[in-house]
């Protein structure tokens, strides 16, 4: 079993309250959720005007796929154009039946 973990690091502009701010995550998240059907969160940064940190986790049997899976999250975060996307770092991890971390 993979597990593989994708953070993506917005900056955000001409945004003025948390209110605002509240209202382009939400946008964010349920546009992904309806495309992706992925486990995210707001993982940082939750009082900050400028920034927005999204955690993204999937489970998967072949890496190359929860990669690809990965590149199209990125890709179609990007593309919604709400935020300007600065960093994706991601990890793959390999679990073993029992629940054990393979190195």
């Amino acid at each position: 079993m993979f597990v593989a973990v994708l953070k993506l690091y917005f900056m955000l502009y001409d945004v003025h309250s948390l209110k605002e701010k509240r209202s382009i995550v939400k946008s964010m998240m349920q546009r992904m959720q309806n495309k992706f059907k992925v486990s995210m969160a707001e993982v940082d940064a939750q009082d900050s005007l400028e920034r927005l940190v999204l955690g993204f986790s999937l489970l998967g049997n072949d890496p190359r796929l929860l990669e690809s899976q990965m590149s199209r999250i990125e890709n179609f975060a990007e593309d919604l154009g709400l935020a300007q996307l600065c960093e994706a770092p991601r990890v793959i991890e390999s679990y073993s039946s029992l629940g054990q971390k393979v190195p």
